[in-house]
Formats: structure tokens, C-alpha cells, sequence
């Protein structure tokens, strides 16, 4: 799989000068990459993302993650994912890499599916 993508991200940040937390928001831009090791309901698999976040100020990342997603059904899916996320951010006149662990949920829809599904509602009703 490859793809592309657009989001929001809101992440708090100690601001060392203010001495509190400052709620930040991002809009990443960014390519994105998943290679499933199987073809089965339970699927492992490996993924990596990397683009740049678009705000004040803007900074690059890049996200190598493995996972496994489960599929509930044909078109619909639950993913539990744990990688490493690691992103540049300016900061008077520097640049520094900040690390992080990340662990996600979340869940996936197959479009193609959904729509034969939808079809095969729709002609369930109009019999």
C-alpha cells in the first residue's frame, strides 16, 4: 500500500520560557507506506510515513511503525500499531530532533468493499 495523506495533530509541549504547557497544532503533509506480511484476518505489518508538519513552526518527521491489523469484516478493520516518531522543530534559530514513542488504535475501512456492501443493501430494499 502507498499512499498519501493530510491531517490535524495536536500535541502539548512544556514551553521552558512560559513554564507551562502550550497546546500546539500541526497539519502534516505526507507520504505513507504499509507492507502487510500476510494475507489472513490477522494481519502484521510494517509502515512508514514521512513528510513535514505545516504550522508555526514547521518541521519534518519521519514514523517507521509496526502492527497488526485484525479485520472484523470484509470492509472494516481494527489496527494496534507501537513505532518511533521523530521530527525536527525550530526554535530560535536552532533546529533540534525530538523522539518519541507512539502507540496507536484506530480503524480501517476498504472503499471498494464498502461500496458492495452498500449495493447489495440497496438491492435488498428495492426487492
Amino acid at each position: 500500500f502507498l499512499g498519501a495523506g493530510l491531517g490535524l495533530n495536536f500535541h502539548a509541549e512544556y514551553g521552558s520560557y512560559s513554564n507551562s504547557y502550550d497546546i500546539l497544532v500541526g497539519i502534516p503533509l505526507y507520504l505513507h507506506a504499509r507492507i502487510y506480511f500476510t494475507k489472513t484476518r490477522c494481519q502484521p505489518f510494517f509502515s512508514l510515513s514521512t513528510g513535514a508538519y505545516f504550522c508555526s513552526p514547521c518541521s519534518y518527521f519521519i514514523n517507521p511503525m509496526v502492527g497488526v491489523n485484525y479485520r472484523i469484516t470484509s470492509p472494516v478493520g481494527m489496527y494496534l500499531t507501537v513505532g518511533y516518531s521523530g521530527n525536527t522543530r525550530r526554535a530560535y534559530y536552532s533546529r533540534n530532533w525530538n523522539n518519541s514513542l507512539e502507540i496507536s488504535l484506530g480503524c480501517t475501512f476498504s472503499s471498494s468493499d464498502v461500496k458492495k456492501v452498500i449495493n447489495e443493501a440497496k438491492n435488498l430494499i428495492s426487492q
